[in-house]
């Protein structure tokens, strides 16, 4: 992850090993986990910490967007971020894939949201003109 430009806050954030956000193949039921160390600077500050992926495709369905309706599979997945034993932040992923497109739309938890289903929102993102 890095800043578009240097610069004293700039941010440059290297993954090991790289998270795994989707581990394809996947069909419907499919897990999979992930753990990176992250380290760099993040605006300008030195940083370390780990983060967690936990992934499973729990639905399977269609999503319409202003291209049309997709044939999708819902991956949901949990992200923890930790240093040492404290966790700094939790959050939910929804991400609708279209096979041949990929995420055709994503919608992400506030921090710390405990419910598996949620309504407010921190992010929403889908295909569009």
């Amino acid at each position: 992850v890095v800043s578009p430009s240097g610069g004293a806050t700039s941010t440059e954030l290297t993954y090991d090993p790289p998270a795994s956000v989707f581990a394809l193949p996947f069909s419907a039921g499919s897990t999979w986990t992930s753990t990176s160390t992250v380290s760099g600077t993040a605006e300008g500050v030195i940083t370390a910490y780990s983060e967690q992926y936990s992934s499973l495709v729990d639905e399977v369905g269609t999503m319409t967007t202003p291209y049309g309706a997709f044939p999708v599979l819902r991956v949901a997945t949990d992200l923890t971020r930790t240093e040492g034993l404290a966790t700094l932040t939790t959050s939910r992923t929804f991400a609708w894939v279209a096979e041949c497109f990929g995420p055709v739309a994503t919608v992400t938890s506030q921090a710390f949201e405990s419910g598996a289903e949620f309504s407010n929102d921190a992010e929403v993102r889908r295909l569009g003109p």
